[in-house]
């Protein structure tokens, strides 16, 4: 029985041992994907620090300039609304005008439409005209 315990205890003793050789291959593990993890974040800051300096210098670039271009928006968006209301105020003078036209063919509409009557009568009449002076004229080339 003796025998058996201590054979308990060395297995015992190795699996701690195991388990110990476990945790400092996870440790090392751990330690390599933090440095790699290191290295990737100093390379992709490296990679973008030249557009960190680009973005920089366009600032500083626009700076002087950023009260001539809010001048100018502003100048554009005072046209734009002043274009607008010139529209408008064009609509309202059509839509007036339109009024009136309407207006005035309502009390000279019945003389407009028989003066309207009237010509197409005349245009008929000057049409049936022609057709016998094309017959007339085709009778006159037949017998001579």
């Amino acid at each position: 029985m003796d025998t058996f315990l201590w054979a308990i205890i060395v297995v015992m003793a190795l699996t701690l041992l195991a388990e110990t050789f476990a945790l400092v291959g996870l440790a090392l593990t751990a330690r390599r994907a933090a440095q790699r993890f290191q290295e990737s974040k100093q390379e992709i800051v490296a990679a973008l620090e030249g557009s960190k300096q680009a973005v920089v210098g366009i600032k500083e670039s626009l700076q002087p300039r950023l009260g001539v271009i809010r001048r100018e928006g502003k100048d554009l968006a005072s046209t734009v609304i002043e274009r607008g209301r010139n529209v408008k105020a064009v609509f309202e003078d059509f839509d007036r005008r339109r009024e009136r036209i309407r207006i005035r063919f309502q009390t000279d509409g019945a003389r407009a439409f028989e003066r309207l009557q009237s010509g197409r009568r005349v245009i008929q009449e000057g049409t049936e005209v022609l057709r016998m002076v094309g017959t007339a004229l085709w009778l006159l080339r037949r017998v001579a």
